[in-house]
């Protein structure tokens, strides 16, 4: 809905009511929780493999581990609270939709199509993860023997 004054026209503010409602239908609280717990297991997994190969002292091992902890420490603290992460939601939706687009949104995810992708689309984003992450060690030994070659073919600056 638009506010007009003699000189401008400006959008109404987007309701805290209506997001709260655009928020509930997408349940977007239970896809933070699963954002959540793909993070962490990626994340215990890429510090091990970032030092992969590599000759570690008889300390560093436990300080891996130490460092694991502290990052899956810190994603819990940080991301595994929706009432941590609403206020910021929030305002980054009152700050992105007209309440006209609001209010569209919350029709579409009231009706059965907006049901089906609410319910389906974790299921999407596991596999598009999955498959990313079955990639990704091809992606990685080509992205390698590029920087590799291009390392080879550039000349020391004299």
């Amino acid at each position: 809905m638009l506010a007009c004054l003699s000189f401008a026209c400006v959008a109404a503010p987007t309701s805290d009511a209506s997001i709260e409602t655009l928020l509930t239908l997408t349940k977007s609280e239970n896809t933070l929780n699963a954002a959540y717990e793909q993070i962490v297991p990626v994340t215990t997994q890429s510090i091990p493999q970032a030092l992969a190969g590599k000759t570690l002292s008889t300390q560093q091992p436990q300080g891996v581990e130490t460092a694991v902890q502290q990052a899956v420490e810190v994603m819990r603290t940080e991301l595994s609270s929706w009432a941590s992460v609403r206020p910021d939601v929030m305002k980054i939706y009152q700050g992105t939709f007209l309440q006209e687009e609001v209010d569209g949104m919350i029709a579409f995810y009231r009706s059965p199509p907006g049901i089906a992708v609410v319910e389906k689309l974790p299921t999407v984003m596991q596999r598009s993860n999955a498959f990313a992450m079955a990639r990704m060690p091809s992606i990685v030994a080509k992205v390698n023997a590029a920087t590799k070659k291009t390392m080879a073919d550039i000349k020391p600056i004299q």
